[in-house]
C-alpha cells in the first residue's frame, strides 16, 4: 500500500476531475483526525473536503446522512454533497459546501460582552436544532482515540484498535464525546 500522502494526492486529482477545483489548501484547524482541505474555484473557497482511511467509510456515511437531516432542519451547517469510498486507494471522503467565516475562538474574545452573549444565544439555538436529530445507530465499528480510551477504561477490547460496539455503548460514548457522531 502506498503512503497516505500519495493516496491523498491521487484522490485529489480524481476529485478535481469531478468538481473542477483550481487548488486545494490543507486545513489544519479542528479536532478531527480527518485530513481536511479547502477546495477553491477562481480564488473562492467552494468546498470542504474531509478524507479518512477507507475503514472509516461507514462512520463517514453516517455523518453524511446526519448532515442531510440537519440541513432539512435548517441547521446552519455545511451542505453534504458526496460521501464516497474509493476502494483502490483505501480512502473515503466527505465533500461539503464551504461556509466562509472566522472561527469563534478567534472572534469571540474581541467582542463586547453583549455581542458574545448574542453569539452564544445563536449558537444555543443551532445546538437545539442539532439535538432534534437522533442517530439510528446499529451495532457499529467505531475507532478513534476517545473510543479506545473508553474501551480501555471499561476493559473492552485491546484499547488499541476499533471494536464492534453495541448501540447502547455507542450512545454512552456519544454522550461523553459528542463530536464522535
Amino acid at each position: 500500500m502506498e503512503p497516505i500522502e500519495e493516496r491523498i494526492r491521487k484522490l485529489l486529482a480524481e476529485i478535481r476531475e469531478q468538481v473542477g477545483y483550481d487548488r486545494a489548501e490543507p486545513l489544519e484547524k479542528g479536532f478531527s483526525d480527518a485530513r481536511k482541505f479547502v477546495l477553491y474555484q477562481a480564488d473562492t473557497p467552494v468546498y470542504l473536503l474531509r478524507i479518512h482511511e477507507g475503514s472509516m467509510y461507514f462512520r463517514q456515511r453516517m455523518e453524511f446522512e446526519l448532515l442531510r437531516k440537519h440541513e432539512a432542519n435548517q441547521v446552519h451547517c455545511s451542505k453534504p454533497l458526496v460521501a464516497e469510498l474509493v476502494g483502490h486507494l483505501d480512502l473515503c471522503y466527505l465533500l461539503l459546501s464551504y461556509i466562509p467565516g472566522v472561527s469563534g475562538d478567534e472572534v469571540l474574545p474581541g467582542l463586547a460582552p453583549e455581542a458574545q452573549l448574542q453569539q452564544g444565544t445563536a449558537a444555543g439555538k443551532e445546538l437545539r436544532k442539532i439535538h432534534q436529530v437522533t442517530p439510528e445507530v446499529p451495532p457499529y465499528t467505531l475507532g478513534g482515540a476517545a473510543c479506545r480510551k473508553i474501551q480501555a477504561e471499561k476493559g473492552e477490547g485491546s484499547g488499541i484498535g476499533p471494536s464492534l460496539l453495541s448501540a447502547e455503548r455507542f450512545g454512552e460514548i456519544h454522550r461523553r464525546q459528542p463530536g464522535l457522531a
